[in-house]
C-alpha cells in the first residue's frame, strides 16, 4: 500500500515530472520520472535507518540549475539531490545532511520553492509551535530561522507551503489548532507574506472557517497569487474553495467554492500552463481549472470510488496536465494526463552534470523491485476539441478524455539487495 501522505510530485522546466513516494512500514523513498508519454521502473532511492514511520513527508523540488532536490523532516530537515535526469540510480542522490536544527521537533510536510535567480526557500512548522522560514543560495548554506507565525502556547501548527512571486515576495499557508482540540474540529488556516526576505511579515489572516484545512499558495509571474482550502469534515461549510489577489497578496476577492466533497483530504494540489490558466486537483481527486471564463464543473478523476487523499498535479512542458490518485486503501498509484491543444513551452536543455560523491552512511543498499512490478502503457487519446460557452458557465471549454492507468504496484521485497546503478 501506498503512503499518499508521504508523497511528491513536481515538473521540471526540461519536460520531465518526478514522483517520489514512501510505503507504510518501510523507511524507504521511492522515485520514477514521467517524459511526458511514460514513467521510468521504480526504484528505491533513499533508506532511512530506523523504522518505517520515521520517513518524513517528502518535499521535492526542481531547481532551473538541473537539480532536484528532496527535503523531509526528522528531528530535523534533512536534505538530499541528485541531477533529475540522472535521478533513477541511487547512486546519483547525495548522502543525506542535516540542514536545519529545528528548536523543537521538525514536524512535516513542509513547504520548499525556488525563486527567479536560482535561491531555495523552505518552511516549516514545529509541532506545538511556530512556522518557521529559512532560505538559501546554494542549497547547502542555509540562513537562521524566521518566524513565519508565532502561535500563543498550547497551539499546533503544521503542514506550511509556500511560493515566490515574481517580485520576490514569500507567500505561506498553514494550518492551527488548540492542543486541547482535534484538528477536525477545531483547524483553522491561515495567510501571510513576507516583501523583504523573511523579515517581516504581514499579520496572518484566516482562510475560510473553523474546521477548514489544507491550504496550498500559488504566485504567477504576473503578480496574481492564489490560495485553495477545503471544508472539513466538522465545518459549517462544505466544498472546497479558491481565492485570488491580482496585486501580490494585498487585496482578495471573494473566495469561490468550487467543490463537492466535504472533509479533510489534504491540501489542493495546483498548478499554471503556458496561457496561465490554472489547474487544480484536490486531494480526493476532483479536477479543475480556473479560466477568463470562470472555473470548470469538478470533475471526478477517482480509479477507484473509495476514499482518496493528497493527490497531486502539475503541468509539463507547459501543455500537459499530469495528475497522480493515490486511492487510501489500494496498493498501487494512478494517474491521468490531460494534453491541452497548446503549443509546447520551449524546454531548456539540462546542464552539464558535475559528479558528487555518495557516501554510505545514510543510502542503504537499495533492494531490486520484484519483476511482478510494472507501468502499464497509456492506450488511451486525449480529446481535444473545443466548446463555446457562455462567460461565467461552468461547462468546460475543452473536452477531457481520462485515462487511468495502473501506475504501478509497490511491494516490499526482503531478500537480495543490489545497488541500482
Amino acid at each position: 500500500m501506498v503512503n499518499s501522505y508521504k508523497s511528491s510530485l513536481v515538473a521540471d522546466q526540461f519536460g520531465a515530472a518526478h514522483l517520489i513516494w514512501a510505503v507504510p512500514d518501510d523507511a524507504t523513498y521511492y522515485y520514477s520520472r514521467w517524459n511526458g508519454e511514460e514513467w521510468t521502473t521504480p526504484i528505491d532511492v533513499i533508506a532511512i535507518p530506523g523504522d518505517g514511520e520515521l520517513v518524513g513527508v517528502p518535499e521535492l523540488v526542481a531547481a532551473s540549475d538541473g537539480k532536484l532536490h528532496l527535503f523531509w523532516a526528522l528531528e530535523n530537515i534533512m536534505h538530499s539531490w541528485a541531477w533529475a535526469d540522472a535521478a533513477d540510480s541511487a547512486r546519483a542522490w547525495s548522502t543525506p545532511e542535516v540542514i536545519v536544527f529545528p528548536e523543537g521537533f521538525g514536524a512535516g510536510p513542509m513547504g520548499a520553492r525556488e525563486d527567479l535567480i536560482g535561491g531555495l526557500h523552505l518552511v516549516y512548522a514545529v509541532g506545538r509551535g511556530n512556522v518557521y522560514y529559512v532560505h538559501s543560495d546554494d542549497g547547502l548554506h542555509w540562513s537562521e530561522p524566521s518566524i513565519v507565525s508565532q502561535v500563543i502556547p498550547d497551539v499546533n501548527t503544521s503542514a506550511p507551503k509556500l511560493d515566490i512571486g515574481q517580485d520576490g515576495r514569500v507567500h505561506v499557508v498553514w494550518n492551527e489548532w488548540p492542543t486541547d482540540g482535534g484538528p477536525a474540529q477545531s483547524n483553522q488556516v491561515y495567510y501571510t507574506h513576507s516583501a523583504d526576505g523573511g523579515e517581516t511579515w504581514t499579520s496572518p489572516r484566516q482562510l475560510g472557517g473553523l474546521a477548514d484545512s489544507g491550504g496550498n499558495v500559488l504566485a504567477d509571474e504576473k503578480g496574481t497569487v492564489y490560495l485553495a482550502w477545503q471544508a472539513g469534515i466538522s465545518s459549517s461549510s462544505e466544498g472546497r474553495f479558491l481565492q485570488r489577489s491580482t496585486d501580490g497578496g494585498d487585496n482578495w476577492e471573494t473566495p469561490v467554492n468550487f467543490g463537492r466533497l466535504k472533509g479533510q483530504s489534504g491540501a489542493p494540489s495546483m498548478a499554471l500552463d503556458s496561457a496561465g490558466t490554472l489547474h487544480l486537483i484536490t486531494g480526493d481527486g476532483e479536477y479543475v481549472y480556473w479560466d477568463s471564463q470562470g472555473i470548470s464543473q469538478p470533475l471526478d478523476l477517482r480509479p477507484l470510488y473509495e476514499q482518496t487523499e493528497n493527490s497531486r498535479l502539475v503541468v509539463v512542458h507547459g501543455n500537459q496536465v499530469l495528475a497522480v490518485i493515490i486511492p487510501f486503501f489500494s496498493e498501487g498509484l494512478y494517474y491521468s494526463v490531460r494534453q491541452l491543444p497548446l503549443p509546447a513551452a520551449p524546454a531548456d536543455k539540462p546542464p552539464m552534470q558535475v559528479t558528487h560523491a555518495v557516501t554510505s552512511t545514510v543510502v542503504a543498499e537499495v533492494t531490486p523491485i520484484p519483476t511482478g512490478v510494472a507501468i502499464a502503457t497509456v492506450s488511451h487519446s486525449i480529446a481535444s476539441a473545443t466548446t463555446d460557452r457562455p462567460r461565467g458557465s461552468f461547462v468546460p471549454a475543452l473536452l477531457l478524455s481520462v485515462g487511468l492507468s495502473l501506475l504501478l504496484v509497490v511491494t516490499v521485497f526482503i531478500g537480495q539487495t543490489s545497488r541500482r546503478r
